[in-house]
């Protein structure tokens, strides 16, 4: 809103017109609509002497209407009998109220967009897929879809604002060959007498509207009664049912004075319409007055939104877009910024307004506009990891927000166990309240496993967690390490079910108070830094769920909690919640029709790239809503451009964000290989310069107390200002200044080998491991990263041949089939096909056995443990297999499911030749019942994959001999003195595997190895 506009004299005579005239105001963005109304609402009770309850100032939504009450009670301090300024449909749901309380009716109530699509999924899901009335137009896979719902939603809107009915909607269908309508049309009228039935005093938004206009066109509501002027702001964003309501209250002889712009209309996909203002006019019966002058920013920018309007219709207006701007420009009015990734995009953004801040612009006058609301998370990690508050102005729905859809899960865990999957418990435990770490949920399941075995039951270890998770009175011996988690685990549960009856805002609230987070995300979010955005929005999101917990008890009452449950989680609208104002000094992030009704000092308009803005993606393309409104108008279908609608409505709002800003426009986009600027963005940034920031400029004291202990460390200039600098950021408690808090400085805890006196413990399968590089080893056995699952199904194909040592196939196959739900997976095609994988494996491995039946190869021994004692050094292990051969050699078999190698890969390979140094032991073989062993050798038996015309390849090792035997026998002393020391060498492989990066890449890194 501007402020104090030098007003021109059309505009005055608009402002002191006589209370009874009716006028419609059409002034460009910026132009001063809304001060015209506020200064027009000063004027009628000030000097014409009006009451400030005979006078009513209106707006599209809510967000506008709380913003415009501080305006005007600056500019009116008044009292009046509720709020001076309302949204259309809180001055209908008023309306409505007052009828209800009138004929003795209960009051009404609101269903909000979640309830409406609820509803509709309820419905359908009750339909049979040969009775419904889709199913002869679309496949039930199509009407279960959250898309299809969304579409149906705004097609019933589309037809309730117009002021027509089911009927309608089916006739028009039968009309103009459109089977989905007619479909349609029978579903709405199923829909409209279950809602009466259930809800008789429900309202959709459309109808309570509707519902107004009609009671008004009646009688005048007491309420109402003394209404003199209706000042209505932005016009073009009401729908046509609002238009029905204002209309009425004109014959009722209270005047209207209404603003709006058609080039500025943001809510199209919600039923507005940018002729609004010139159809108001209509029902008026005025000519319409054109506001001359621009207030809000300098020519450059005015340039800029005149070039965009300039390319969509005119709606029945136009002579708006010949308003000259009466502002100076500032320096460089408009920037552009071009990316070679969304990443490098957010980023630059955030760098551009950390530099526009630090030069005095405040953080709440800076906005960001995308077209796509997921896109702005992005931006706000950037601004976060530069300490630069921001405040998201979209709000998902709350089974999109991690802490409230999970507090849910808990919840439902407790009071529905039967619902929760094995698959839904991990993640459960592994998420952000359940706290256990990948290993320890590992570490857990391997337990379950051996209790399993132990007890002879084999039930998959998912299972048994869900059990744990869910199962009463579940008796769990976990180890100590473990143990910790599972009492927390199970006292989540008991604590929720023990308030099962309870209304569900208590339930929720002894869930949230349960799981014990709420002072460590506070402190987080109140300290700043990496994780406090994180802490923020789920208390946000915490907050929210309460909140619509508590509205449910009130509209539901005696309806059980696991209902409130269900429906949330399935829920794919969010709430129609207003998201509150921050507190102090942030960036606004938000969408175009967001942004409506604001302006801010700088604006970036955000992703102006192709197929992203303009999306030229058509509209309601199932089921046609945008269609109804040119229906009303009385067009058909066909006689319209649809694209050309879309490529219209696209450049409105590119038109809307830019005319935010007052002084300064940024337009972002990228450019790279698969992915151009838009259009828009060439249109937008004619002639204008890139902004030219500086990458290595401090923005933010992360940055600075970074590149001040980089100095230190490095000795790169070095003073004692650095120092001192330290010391005050220290002082002050900033993260990461105190040298404390440094890693790599403190001195050793000890210098003493890590295996003094102790016998070294060694395993075949380690030995290469020491040998390439000791501190892998040594990091893989302190810091062990999670197994990926390939190890437990190779685990299972061992387990299978061990359990059928010669087959068959399918023996072995329904063994892996019996333990495949113990390996989790991260989807379940991912499962699948691993699982057919397997099998081939098993074929392979079957194949195998029987070209060793028929050599008369004999089995000797599977899966035996050994044990090989040597100075300092103590070697345990298990081999796969034993085979002894026509000619009576004994040979070594160890199963492979990964990677095959070569023979000549294998002739030194550790893990062979300490199966092979086993078997040539004789305190070894003699324990195994192997007289006089004549080895033959050893070999690597791969079934991934295959040669010489068969599904697997053997990959094998010469007989370890005496000379040998000592050869080996010195690598492995030399493996033993590497480890029982107290520093341990990277190796020259350099910890990287396959020439991939290294593992434990943090751990290398000098500041904290000390290296």
């Amino acid at each position: 809103m501007s402020a104090n506009p030098q007003w021109a004299a059309d505009t005055v005579a608009c402002i002191t017109a006589d209370p009874t005239a009716s006028q419609v105001v059409i002034g460009a963005a910026g132009s001063g609509k809304t001060t015209l109304l506020v200064e027009r609402a000063a004027y009628l009770i000030d000097s014409f002497g009006l009451h400030p309850d005979q006078v009513r100032l209106l707006t599209p939504s809510r967000a506008q209407a709380t913003r415009l009450r501080n305006d005007v009670a600056t500019r009116i301090p008044r009292a009046t009998r509720g709020p001076f300024a309302k949204s259309v449909a809180s001055l209908a749901f008023g309306i409505v109220s007052a009828d209800h309380i009138g004929r003795g009716l209960p009051q009404p109530t609101l269903r909000s967009g979640a309830d409406i699509d609820e509803d509709i999924r309820s419905l359908l899901a009750d339909h049979d897929d040969q009775a419904a009335p889709f199913a002869a137009v679309f496949d039930r896979v199509v009407w279960e879809t959250e898309t299809f719902r969304t579409e149906l939603r705004e097609l019933f809107a589309r037809v309730i604002e117009h002021g027509h009915t089911a009927s309608d909607l089916e006739s028009w269908g039968k009309e103009f060959d459109r089977p989905e309508w007619v479909a349609a049309g029978q579903f709405m009228a199923d829909y409209q007498q279950v809602i009466a039935r259930s809800r008789p005093h429900s309202f959709e938004p459309a109808e309570l509207i509707i519902r107004a206009a009609t009671i008004v066109s009646q009688r005048m509501p007491d309420e109402l009664a003394d209404l003199r002027v209706l000042l209505v702001d932005d016009v073009h964003d009401i729908p046509a049912s609002a238009r029905r309501l204002l209309a009425a209250c004109v014959s009722w002889g209270v005047s209207v004075t209404a603003v709006g712009d058609p080039d500025s209309a943001g809510q199209t996909f919600r039923g507005s319409d940018p002729d609004s203002p010139a159809l108001l006019a209509d029902l008026l019966s005025v000519t319409p007055t054109y506001l001359p002058e621009v207030f809000r920013h300098g020519k450059t920018l005015r340039d800029t939104v005149s070039r965009l309007v300039g390319r969509v219709g005119s709606a029945r207006a136009g002579q708006q877009r010949q308003a000259s701007s009466r502002v100076s420009d500032h320096d460089t009015p408009l920037l552009t910024i071009t990316s070679g990734s969304t990443t490098e995009e957010d980023d630059a953004i955030a760098r551009f307004i950390a530099d526009r801040h630090h030069a005095g612009t405040r953080l709440d006058q800076i906005a960001v506009i995308s077209r796509r609301a997921g896109a702005l998370g992005g931006v706000a990690r950037a601004l976060g990891q530069l300490h630069i508050p921001s405040h998201l102005a979209t709000r998902s729905p709350l089974s999109h927000e991690p802490a409230a859809r999970e507090l849910l899960w808990w919840t439902q865990a407790a009071l529905s166990p039967e619902v929760i999957t094995a698959e839904r418990t991990a993640e459960m435990l592994a998420g952000i309240y359940g706290g256990w770490s990948a290993l320890e949920l590992r570490r857990f399941t391997t337990w379950i496993r051996l209790q399993e075995a132990t007890a002879g039951t084999r039930r998959p270890a998912s299972e048994v967690l869900r059990d744990v998770v869910v199962g009463d009175d579940i008796a769990i011996d976990a180890p100590d390490v473990l143990a910790r988690h599972v009492d927390r685990t199970r006292r989540i549960i008991d604590t929720i079910r023990n308030v099962s009856t309870a209304p569900i805002d208590q339930v929720i609230s002894a869930a949230w108070k349960v799981v014990g987070v709420e002072a460590e995300w506070v402190e987080r979010a109140q300290a700043g830094g990496d994780g406090s955005r994180f802490a923020s929005e789920a208390l946000d999101a915490v907050v929210a769920l309460s909140e619509t917990a508590t509205r449910f008890a009130d509209t539901h009452p005696g309806v059980s909690a696991d209902v409130f449950v269900s429906r949330i989680l399935n829920q794919d609208v969010a709430e129609d919640v207003l998201v509150p104002e921050p507190l102090g000094e942030a960036v606004w992030l938000g969408t175009p029709s967001g942004a409506a009704g604001r302006e801010w000092d700088t604006v970036i308009v955000h992703g102006l790239n192709d197929g992203v803005w303009p999306n030229t993606r058509l509209r309601g393309t199932l089921l046609g809503a945008p269609h109804v409104s040119w229906v009303s108008k009385g067009m058909a279908p066909g006689d319209i451009d649809q694209r050309r609608v879309v490529l219209d409505d696209e450049i409105r709002l590119a038109a809307l964000a830019a005319s935010r800003a007052t002084s300064q426009l940024v337009v972002s986009a990228v450019s790279a290989d698969d992915t151009v600027p838009s259009p828009l963005f060439d249109l937008m940034a004619t002639d204008c310069p890139p902004w030219a920031g500086d990458d290595t400029s401090l923005r933010d004291v992360r940055s600075l107390v970074g590149a001040l202990r980089r100095q230190r460390i490095t000795g790169a200039q070095e003073n004692d200002h650095q120092w001192a600098t330290l010391g005050y950021l220290a002082s002050v408690r900033c993260p990461g200044a105190h040298p404390d808090d440094w890693w790599g400085l403190a001195p050793a805890t000890t210098t003493a080998p890590l295996f003094a006196d102790e016998v070294v413990r060694l395993s075949p399968s380690k030995v290469a491991n020491v040998e390439e590089s000791p501190l892998m080893w040594l990091l893989d056995t302190i810091a062990p990263e999670p197994l990926p699952p390939t190890v437990d199904i190779g685990a299972i194909i061992h387990q299978a041949w061990e359990n059928n040592p010669w087959g068959p196939a399918e023996n072995m196959s329904a063994y892996v089939d019996s333990r495949w739900s113990d390996i989790p997976f991260d989807s379940v095609w991912l499962g699948e096909a691993k699982r057919a994988e397997a099998h081939r494996q098993i074929a392979a491995l079957d194949h195998y056995l029987h070209d060793q039946r028929s050599e008369h190869i004999e089995l000797v021994a599977s899966e035996k443990k050994f044990e090989i004692a040597f100075p300092g050094a103590l070697m345990t292990g298990f081999i796969d297999r034993i085979v002894r051969d026509a000619s009576g050699n004994i040979l070594v078999v160890d199963l492979k499911t990964g990677r095959h190698k070569t023979d000549g890969q294998v002739v030194d390979d550790a893990q062979l030749l300490s199966y092979q140094l086993a078997l040539t032991t004789p305190e070894v073989s003699a324990e195994w019942g192997l007289d006089d062993v004549t080895t033959g050798g050893a070999y690597l038996l791969y079934v991934s994959s295959g040669k010489g015309g068969k599904p697997y390849r053997i990959a094998f090792q010469a007989p370890l001999d005496d000379d040998g035997r000592e050869v080996f026998l010195e690598r492995l002393e030399a493996v033993r003195q590497a480890i029982a020391q107290h520093q341990f060498a990277l190796g020259e492989g350099g910890g990287r595997t396959g020439g991939g990066p290294p593992k434990h890449r943090w751990h290398l890194m000098g500041q904290v190895c000390g290296d």
